[in-house]
């Protein structure tokens, strides 16, 4: 499941969509900006109220910067994801922070989990390497 932030200015106001598409689809809620953490519960309550997850699960969690997010507010965001989600006893598998899914003139995040069994932990921890990720063992 994916969610994502887009900042939006409107006038001399800063403000954020949550929900937008990778392509610029709109969104489900446009609120005032937030700080990186605060945003990271906004958008994982989202997350969660359409696939909530049970204690013990394990999960690979995806944060991307749109692009023109710095890297630095990017873990920001996932320190506070995974300090939540830990919170709630779900444990997180693999991790992946970076500009892995960007697009043009957009500043933003996007929150990606996938639950796991043990067949995909298996798959998620092969090693790759492409021009979009290397994992070694």
């Amino acid at each position: 499941f994916t969610a994502a932030a887009l900042l939006l200015v409107l006038g001399s106001a800063l403000f954020m969509e949550i929900g937008i598409g990778h392509h610029g689809e709109p969104g489900i809620e446009v609120s005032p900006i937030q700080s990186a953490s605060a945003m990271a519960g906004t958008m994982l309550d989202f997350v969660l109220n359409d696939m909530p997850l049970e204690q013990g699960q394990e999960v690979a969690l995806l944060i991307s910067g749109l692009g023109a997010t710095p890297v630095m507010e990017l873990y920001i965001y996932y320190a506070e994801i995974e300090r939540r989600l830990t919170a709630k006893g779900v444990r997180v598998h693999r991790r992946y922070v970076g500009n892995y899914f960007t697009s043009l003139e957009m500043m933003g995040v996007t929150l990606t989990l996938m639950t796991l069994d043990d067949e995909l932990k298996t798959l998620l921890d092969m090693p790759a390497q492409s021009l979009g990720l290397t994992q070694v063992e």
